[in-house]
């Protein structure tokens, strides 16, 4: 080989070097020919999260990528930027549809996605029939179930086991009766609820494992107590109401009674020991237990205060009239998981009230219910026909959003009876509008998923996130609806 070969070789690899290295490194970063554009871009990715697996996923229409049982969650790269029709399938459930973009050196995010199962799977019956409501305890273990019969009558049903496990009838001389109102205590060892007539009223509470026969008569208790008798001045049966579970002790309730001045004086009351507390606060107009304190709105000021069920000291924490013009109107407090804020609602609106600053802000008007998930990150809120998102904390995944923002999820032609936050993952609404019930998604880019799951009507729902079962109240029945 001469001189002039070699030379001519050795020029011949420099130049493929310096052609082919930029391109290599090109490559690496991520850089693609549009031949579309015929331009060079840099490219973006897609990460998914699609529940469950397996499932099949299509952009363009052209199949992308298959999940597995192993590897669910989803990667794909080297996406040209532009937008895309993303399509995830599975057989006998819905897809999931969406027109996302693609931006260069950027990798969009889908997460929580879910799939549910196509109209068409059988919603199974629980349990008998003539039932008028059921509640379903903290722990997710039983339900208590109201019987729409002439007798006043509450089933207990174990989840677990599928079966009733406790009937409690109330005595005959109660049969003009009707049971309202049930409420667990924190660790779902007990319920207790409101027997009702036109005339009269006393709360009871049973203790499912030992049966019906550890049934208290909370009412009498109470008010034959002669201390009480002598905290309210009262020779005769004081009104009690509006009586609440402590979140701290589980044999623990608050409640609020009348004495003969018309005063509104808050009390605790062991059920186990049956002690009674001294009047911890007064002209209590409604209240929210929380673990080391007691929030509640005084009836003469409208103001917030906050008192300590531990020292017994009360500070005031909010320094004006919370109702404004309106004195004195309807007021409700929103559980949520969270100790900075609390939720209110005042007649039809929803506020919050900044425990630190001790300011209070208009959520929204129009709100019927209202539901905090359980991180206290966001609200449910339930309109007439309306169904909104408002965010207690800014949510860090995509698509991104700051708290305090509103946002409509649904409307609805007709009245909506019912809405529960799908708690597997807090990203889809279960609700039941009209004759059917549905769930729809968070995630409004593009457009919302919207789905029914069955065409069957409502006005009752719980959604059990460890078995993935949907339970609903129709025609005075109970059912179940797998939605895995």
């Amino acid at each position: 080989m001469t001189k002039s070969v070699r030379t001519l070789l050795f020029a011949l690899f420099v130049a493929l070097f310096l052609l082919i290295t930029p391109l290599v490194i090109g490559y690496s970063q991520g850089y693609r020919l549009d031949w579309q554009n015929k331009t060079i871009v840099q490219t973006g990715g897609l990460f998914l999260e699609p529940r469950p697996a397996p499932v099949e996923i299509y952009l363009n229409q052209k199949l992308a990528k298959k999940s597995s049982f192993v590897f669910q969650n989803v990667f794909l790269g080297n996406l040209i930027p532009k937008n895309y029709r993303l399509r995830i399938e599975k057989d006998n459930y819905y897809a999931w549809e969406k027109n996302l973009d693609i931006s260069p050196k950027l990798v969009t995010a889908a997460k929580n996605i879910t799939l549910f199962p196509e109209l068409g799977r059988e919603a199974e019956n629980v349990i008998g029939s003539k039932l008028r409501d059921f509640s379903a305890s903290p722990s997710g273990k039983y339900f208590a179930f109201i019987n729409n019969d002439s007798a006043p009558r509450i089933t207990l049903y174990s989840i677990s086991a599928q079966k009733v496990t406790l009937t409690f009838d109330a005595p005959a001389t109660f049969s003009d009766y009707k049971i309202e109102n049930i409420q667990w205590n924190k660790d779902s060892t007990r319920f207790m609820f409101l027997l009702k007539s036109d005339a009269s009223w006393k709360w009871v509470s049973v203790d499912p494992k030992a049966g019906a026969l550890s049934s208290i008569d909370i009412s009498s208790d109470i008010s034959s107590s002669g201390d009480f008798r002598k905290y309210t001045k009262e020779l005769y049966k004081p009104v009690i109401s509006k009586i609440k579970w402590s979140l701290v002790d589980s044999d623990k309730l608050f409640f609020v009674a009348h004495d003969r001045d018309k005063k509104y004086l808050l009390f605790s009351y062991n059920i186990a020991s049956k002690k009674i507390s001294p009047p911890l606060a007064y002209d209590v107009l409604e209240y929210s237990p929380e673990k080391n304190a007691v929030f509640y709105v005084s009836s003469m000021l409208g103001n917030i205060n906050r008192l300590d069920t531990n020292t017994k000291e009360i500070h005031q924490v909010s320094f004006s009239n919370i109702f404004g013009k309106e004195k004195n109107a309807p007021t409700t407090f929103i559980s949520h998981a969270q100790e900075q804020y609390l939720i209110l609602k005042i007649a039809d609106a929803l506020y919050y009230f900044d425990k630190k600053t001790g300011l209070m802000q208009k959520i929204s008007d129009g709100v019927e219910s209202a539901v905090v998930t359980t991180d206290g990150k966001k609200i449910l809120l339930v309109g007439e026909n309306t169904l909104s998102v408002y965010w207690l904390e800014d949510a860090q995944i995509q698509p991104f959003r700051d708290a305090g923002d509103l946002e409509i999820i649904y409307t609805s032609a007709g009245a909506i009876n019912d809405a529960v936050w799908f708690s597997k993952n807090n990203a889809y609404v279960l609700f039941a509008d009209q004759d059917t019930i549905k769930v729809v998604e968070l995630d409004g880019r593009d457009k919302r998923n919207i789905h029914i799951l069955t065409e069957k009507p409502s006005n009752k729902l719980f959604y059990e996130k460890d078995k993935e079962i949907l339970y609903f109240l129709s025609d005075e029945t109970i059912y179940s609806l797998s939605l895995k």
